[in-house]
Order: structure tokens, then sequence, then C-alpha cells
């Protein structure tokens, strides 16, 4: 990995820690502000994880979602071939 892509995954790191998962987010707002800072539109894949939280009290259950993980893809110049080599990292919430 060259020295454009560590910087390009400093960014992102730094952006990622500074998202609020936990509260309403958009894919579609952290693409556009890593666009701004990375200079390239990233692929974003986001995992969920989801419980059931049942309630004794009222007999029901909840479903409570969140964020397990997101995944950031980024390029880093090309391949022999031309193909654009990509870089993928995974940040853990």
């Amino acid at each position: 990995m060259n020295t454009s892509a560590l910087y390009k995954e400093q960014m992102i790191r730094e952006y990622i820690m500074k998202v609020n998962f936990k509260d309403n987010f958009s894919i579609k707002q952290i693409k556009e502000d890593l666009r701004r800072i990375i200079k390239e539109t990233p692929g974003i894949d986001v995992k969920w994880k989801k419980d059931d939280i049942m309630n004794e009290v009222k007999s029901g259950t909840k479903v409570v979602e969140s964020v397990k993980s997101i995944s950031v893809a980024i390029t880093d110049g090309d391949n022999p071939d031309g193909t654009p080599k990509v870089h993928s990292f995974t940040y853990f919430i």
C-alpha cells in the first residue's frame, strides 16, 4: 500500500471515529463527507446486528438494531493489467 492509501486510511479512521452510529446517520452523508476528505467516493458496507428485547411487564418484544461494523473500500492506483487496486478497511463499532 502506498503512502497515499495510508493517508486515506488515516483520514477515514479519524472520520469514522467521529460518527455517532447510535443516533440517526446517513450512509449517503458518510460517502459525501469522505468524498470531500479523500477526493474519491468510497464503497461503504454496513453490517447490522439485531436484538429482540422482551418486556415481561408489557408482554411484548422490541426490536433493537445497531451497527456492528462498517467497511470502507478505496482505490490505490492500478494493477499491472490496468484494473484498479482496491483496499478495504473494516471498523467494528
